[in-house]
């Protein structure tokens, strides 16, 4: 398993006395038993440990404070989403940056996942951070679910499914020993990596290069830009925890890519532009590179043959796509990632054999632009 997920101290808990850190949830030492236990029994559930992890979605769901739900999960475990309302503070300078800026109240909603473990033989105290990591990822999964059905409901477009790198790049964590509060373990949990930073200034050549490339997008004389971007927001999206739309993006990165050089590839045979219009219309994808592409660029292209670029490609990529736009599959961190690490080493594996074609140099020409 790729763990994304690490733990470490903080000052928040140096802050907050143990009583207020317990009060701050809403499943707490006091509710526990009034207004938590009798659920789990009814449901047939007997506790022996509580995970929990408060988060901030990035949006709204309008929920009336205290919305709470409890899913019996397939191994007799459970999991129980509390909903609240929280009030930011946003400060915006509308274009211009001045000492006093303009406050805006945004209304997010806070989530508590508790995970309820019912497994007497294994203690959450003693595990380790991958442990503690499957359990974020199981929660965040029934989390979705709600928020699935409640987009399908209301139709509201300003909502989505969510993943650890949407939120905060780090949450609070709490393992509850059930039978003995006192022995509860606190700490902070790292669920992404996307802390905001200070971006290193460009020097001269590098600020000169940026106003370069913006030409060549405004004369659209580099037939491989647009794949370029695409594969930039594959990548933006798997980043930002979009799994399916990265992988859909990388994808139709490839397809742009193979097909802008297919084009230049019949420019650079002569042909007109009609002649190749007919052939790009006639041709499916898969067609273009078995009978068209191989032959002109050789390499082995067995696309059965997942040891090489294009048998990875066409295994983790192509048909993932597939199965995600054609039976809604969702695609896991692990499966996106591989997605795209295997999309960028097919573009490679092109580029490598375009290099030992004397023909093809005035194409290679494109690639040092970008």
């Amino acid at each position: 398993m790729n763990v994304r997920g690490n733990s470490f101290g903080g000052s928040i808990m140096e802050e907050m006395n143990s009583t207020d850190l317990d009060n701050s949830f809403s499943l707490n030492r006091n509710s526990y038993s009034t207004d938590f236990l009798p659920v789990y029994v009814d449901r047939g559930i007997v506790p022996q440990y509580l995970i929990q992890f408060p988060v901030l979605l990035p949006f709204e769901l309008p929920f009336k404070n205290g919305l709470c739900n409890t899913f019996v999960l397939e191994n007799g475990d459970g999991c129980t989403l509390h909903f609240s309302e929280v009030l930011v503070t946003d400060h915006i300078h509308p274009g211009v940056v001045s000492t006093t800026p303009l406050a805006v109240e945004i209304c997010k909603t806070r989530v508590e996942m508790t995970y309820v473990s019912a497994n007497a033989n294994e203690n959450p105290l003693v595990k380790d951070i991958e442990y503690l990591s499957e359990i974020f990822d199981v929660l965040v999964d029934s989390l979705n679910w709600i928020i699935s059905a409640y987009q399908l409901y209301k139709k509201d477009i300003h909502v989505h499914q969510v993943s650890r790198e949407m939120f905060e790049f780090t949450s609070l964590a709490r393992i509850i020993p059930v039978n003995d509060w006192d022995n509860t373990k606190v700490m902070l949990f790292l669920t992404n990596l996307n802390v905001k930073h200070k971006k290193e200034k460009l020097n001269d050549e590098q600020q000169y290069e940026v106003i370069r490339h913006a030409s060549i997008i405004f004369t659209e004389s580099n037939p491989f830009i647009l794949s370029e971007e695409l594969l930039l927001s594959s990548r933006h999206n798997f980043n930002y925890g979009f799994y399916k739309e990265a992988i859909v993006f990388c994808q139709s990165f490839v397809e742009t890519f193979l097909n802008a050089l297919y084009v230049n590839i019949l420019v650079g045979e002569g042909k007109s532009d009609q002649e190749i219009q007919t052939r790009i219309e006639e041709l499916s994808f898969m067609s273009m590179i078995k009978k068209e592409l191989h032959p002109r660029i050789g390499g082995n292209w067995n696309i059965e043959d997942i040891s090489i670029p294009i048998g990875k490609w066409y295994s983790n990529t192509y048909l993932l796509r597939n199965r995600i736009v054609h039976a809604g599959y969702l695609p896991s961190f692990e499966e996106a990632s591989y997605a795209l690490d295997s999309a960028g080493k097919f573009r490679a594996f092109v580029i490598q054999q375009l290099k030992m074609k004397k023909q093809y140099q005035e194409i290679l020409k494109y690639f040092h632009l970008l």
